[in-house]
């Protein structure tokens, strides 16, 4: 929550958010969650020059944590979609195309799972999936 409410979204970006009543502890550092976060939540901004929609929604599936962050965006092109987790890869003019490789490679190390689904001029859903460590009730 924290990381998501902190990120400087443009005014023509509608942000919407579902979060879980628990507390979810998992195996990665939450500096390298809120950078991977971060990378993600900048793409698909930058993928909305002219606005529009960004859904993340957390849920809890069997063993795991869900996140899915959603953009209605321009899509990601057919013929690079199976680089996109290459280093130095990017569609983007000046971009290093270190985002997806870091993000990629820290969910995986941490046990869990990061795959894209994107479709020309519709958008782009980014899944995370990672292994529950720990849960705790939060009292409302």
């Amino acid at each position: 929550k924290q990381t998501i409410s902190s990120f400087h979204f443009p005014a023509n970006i509608e942000v919407h958010t579902r979060y879980l009543d628990e507390l979810i502890i998992v195996n990665i550092h939450h500096k390298k969650f809120a950078r991977v976060l971060t990378n993600i939540m900048r793409n698909s901004v930058e993928a909305m020059p002219n606005g529009g929609k960004l859904t993340i929604h957390v849920r809890h599936h069997a063993s795991n944590v869900i996140i899915d962050i959603k953009d209605t965006g321009t899509g990601i092109p057919e013929e690079v979609q199976d680089r996109l987790f290459e280093p130095f890869n990017s569609t983007k003019p000046n971009h290093e195309g270190l985002g997806l490789a870091y993000s990629y490679n820290e969910i995986i190390s941490a046990g869990g799972n990061l795959s894209i689904v994107s479709e020309r001029s519709k958008g782009t859903t980014v899944t995370i999936s990672l292994p529950v460590k720990r849960k705790l009730d939060i009292k409302k």
